[in-house]
């Protein structure tokens, strides 16, 4: 059976949709980039905050990676980064947990400290304990704000409003 060659254009043009459809998926959507490299950074942290092990990590705000993994070694939480090559941290940098939003998605900060000597960190350093500081989370807050509300007066919360409307 001959095939026209109308017919073999056709599926060569298919073909080329589909590697470039997938080359599309691939690297635009999934964000797969053969040629990035990484290095690894490690901190140990008493609570997680609510971090997850696909949490974004950033740099005064700007992504620079993401947490590879959350374990439990001892008595802490061993977290695992993996951080483009392109971006370096000073070693006098604080770590912080913070919320990304207000639903509660948790990310890791780094603020570098300024000086400037002490160089940056390389694949495998360990961010020191003193450098880290990790926020409350959304869950963690709740239950005391509903505390303070609790314990609040409801006459003296509408005596309040009255004079503020009053005043205005």
């Amino acid at each position: 059976m001959k095939r026209s060659s109308s017919t073999l254009i056709s599926m060569v043009a298919l073909a080329v949709v589909f590697v470039v459809g997938l080359g599309y998926l691939v690297v635009g959507v999934a964000r797969v980039n053969p040629t990035r490299s990484e290095y690894s950074l490690t901190a140990f942290i008493d609570s997680s905050g609510g971090l997850l092990d696909t949490s974004p990590v950033m740099v005064r705000g700007i992504p620079v990676g993401k947490v590879a993994s959350i374990n439990v070694v001892d008595s802490a939480l061993k977290v695992e980064m993996a951080i483009d090559s392109d971006h370096k941290i000073p070693q006098d940098s604080v770590m912080s947990i913070q919320n990304l939003s207000i639903a509660g998605e948790q990310y890791i900060n780094f603020v570098p400290g300024g000086t400037a000597t002490g160089g940056y960190f390389d694949n495998g350093d360990v961010v020191p304990a003193e450098a880290v500081h990790v926020s409350q989370s959304v869950p963690q807050v709740l239950p005391k704000m509903a505390a303070v509300a609790d314990g609040l007066d409801p006459a003296s919360i509408e005596s309040i409003n009255k004079t503020v409307a009053e005043a205005v």
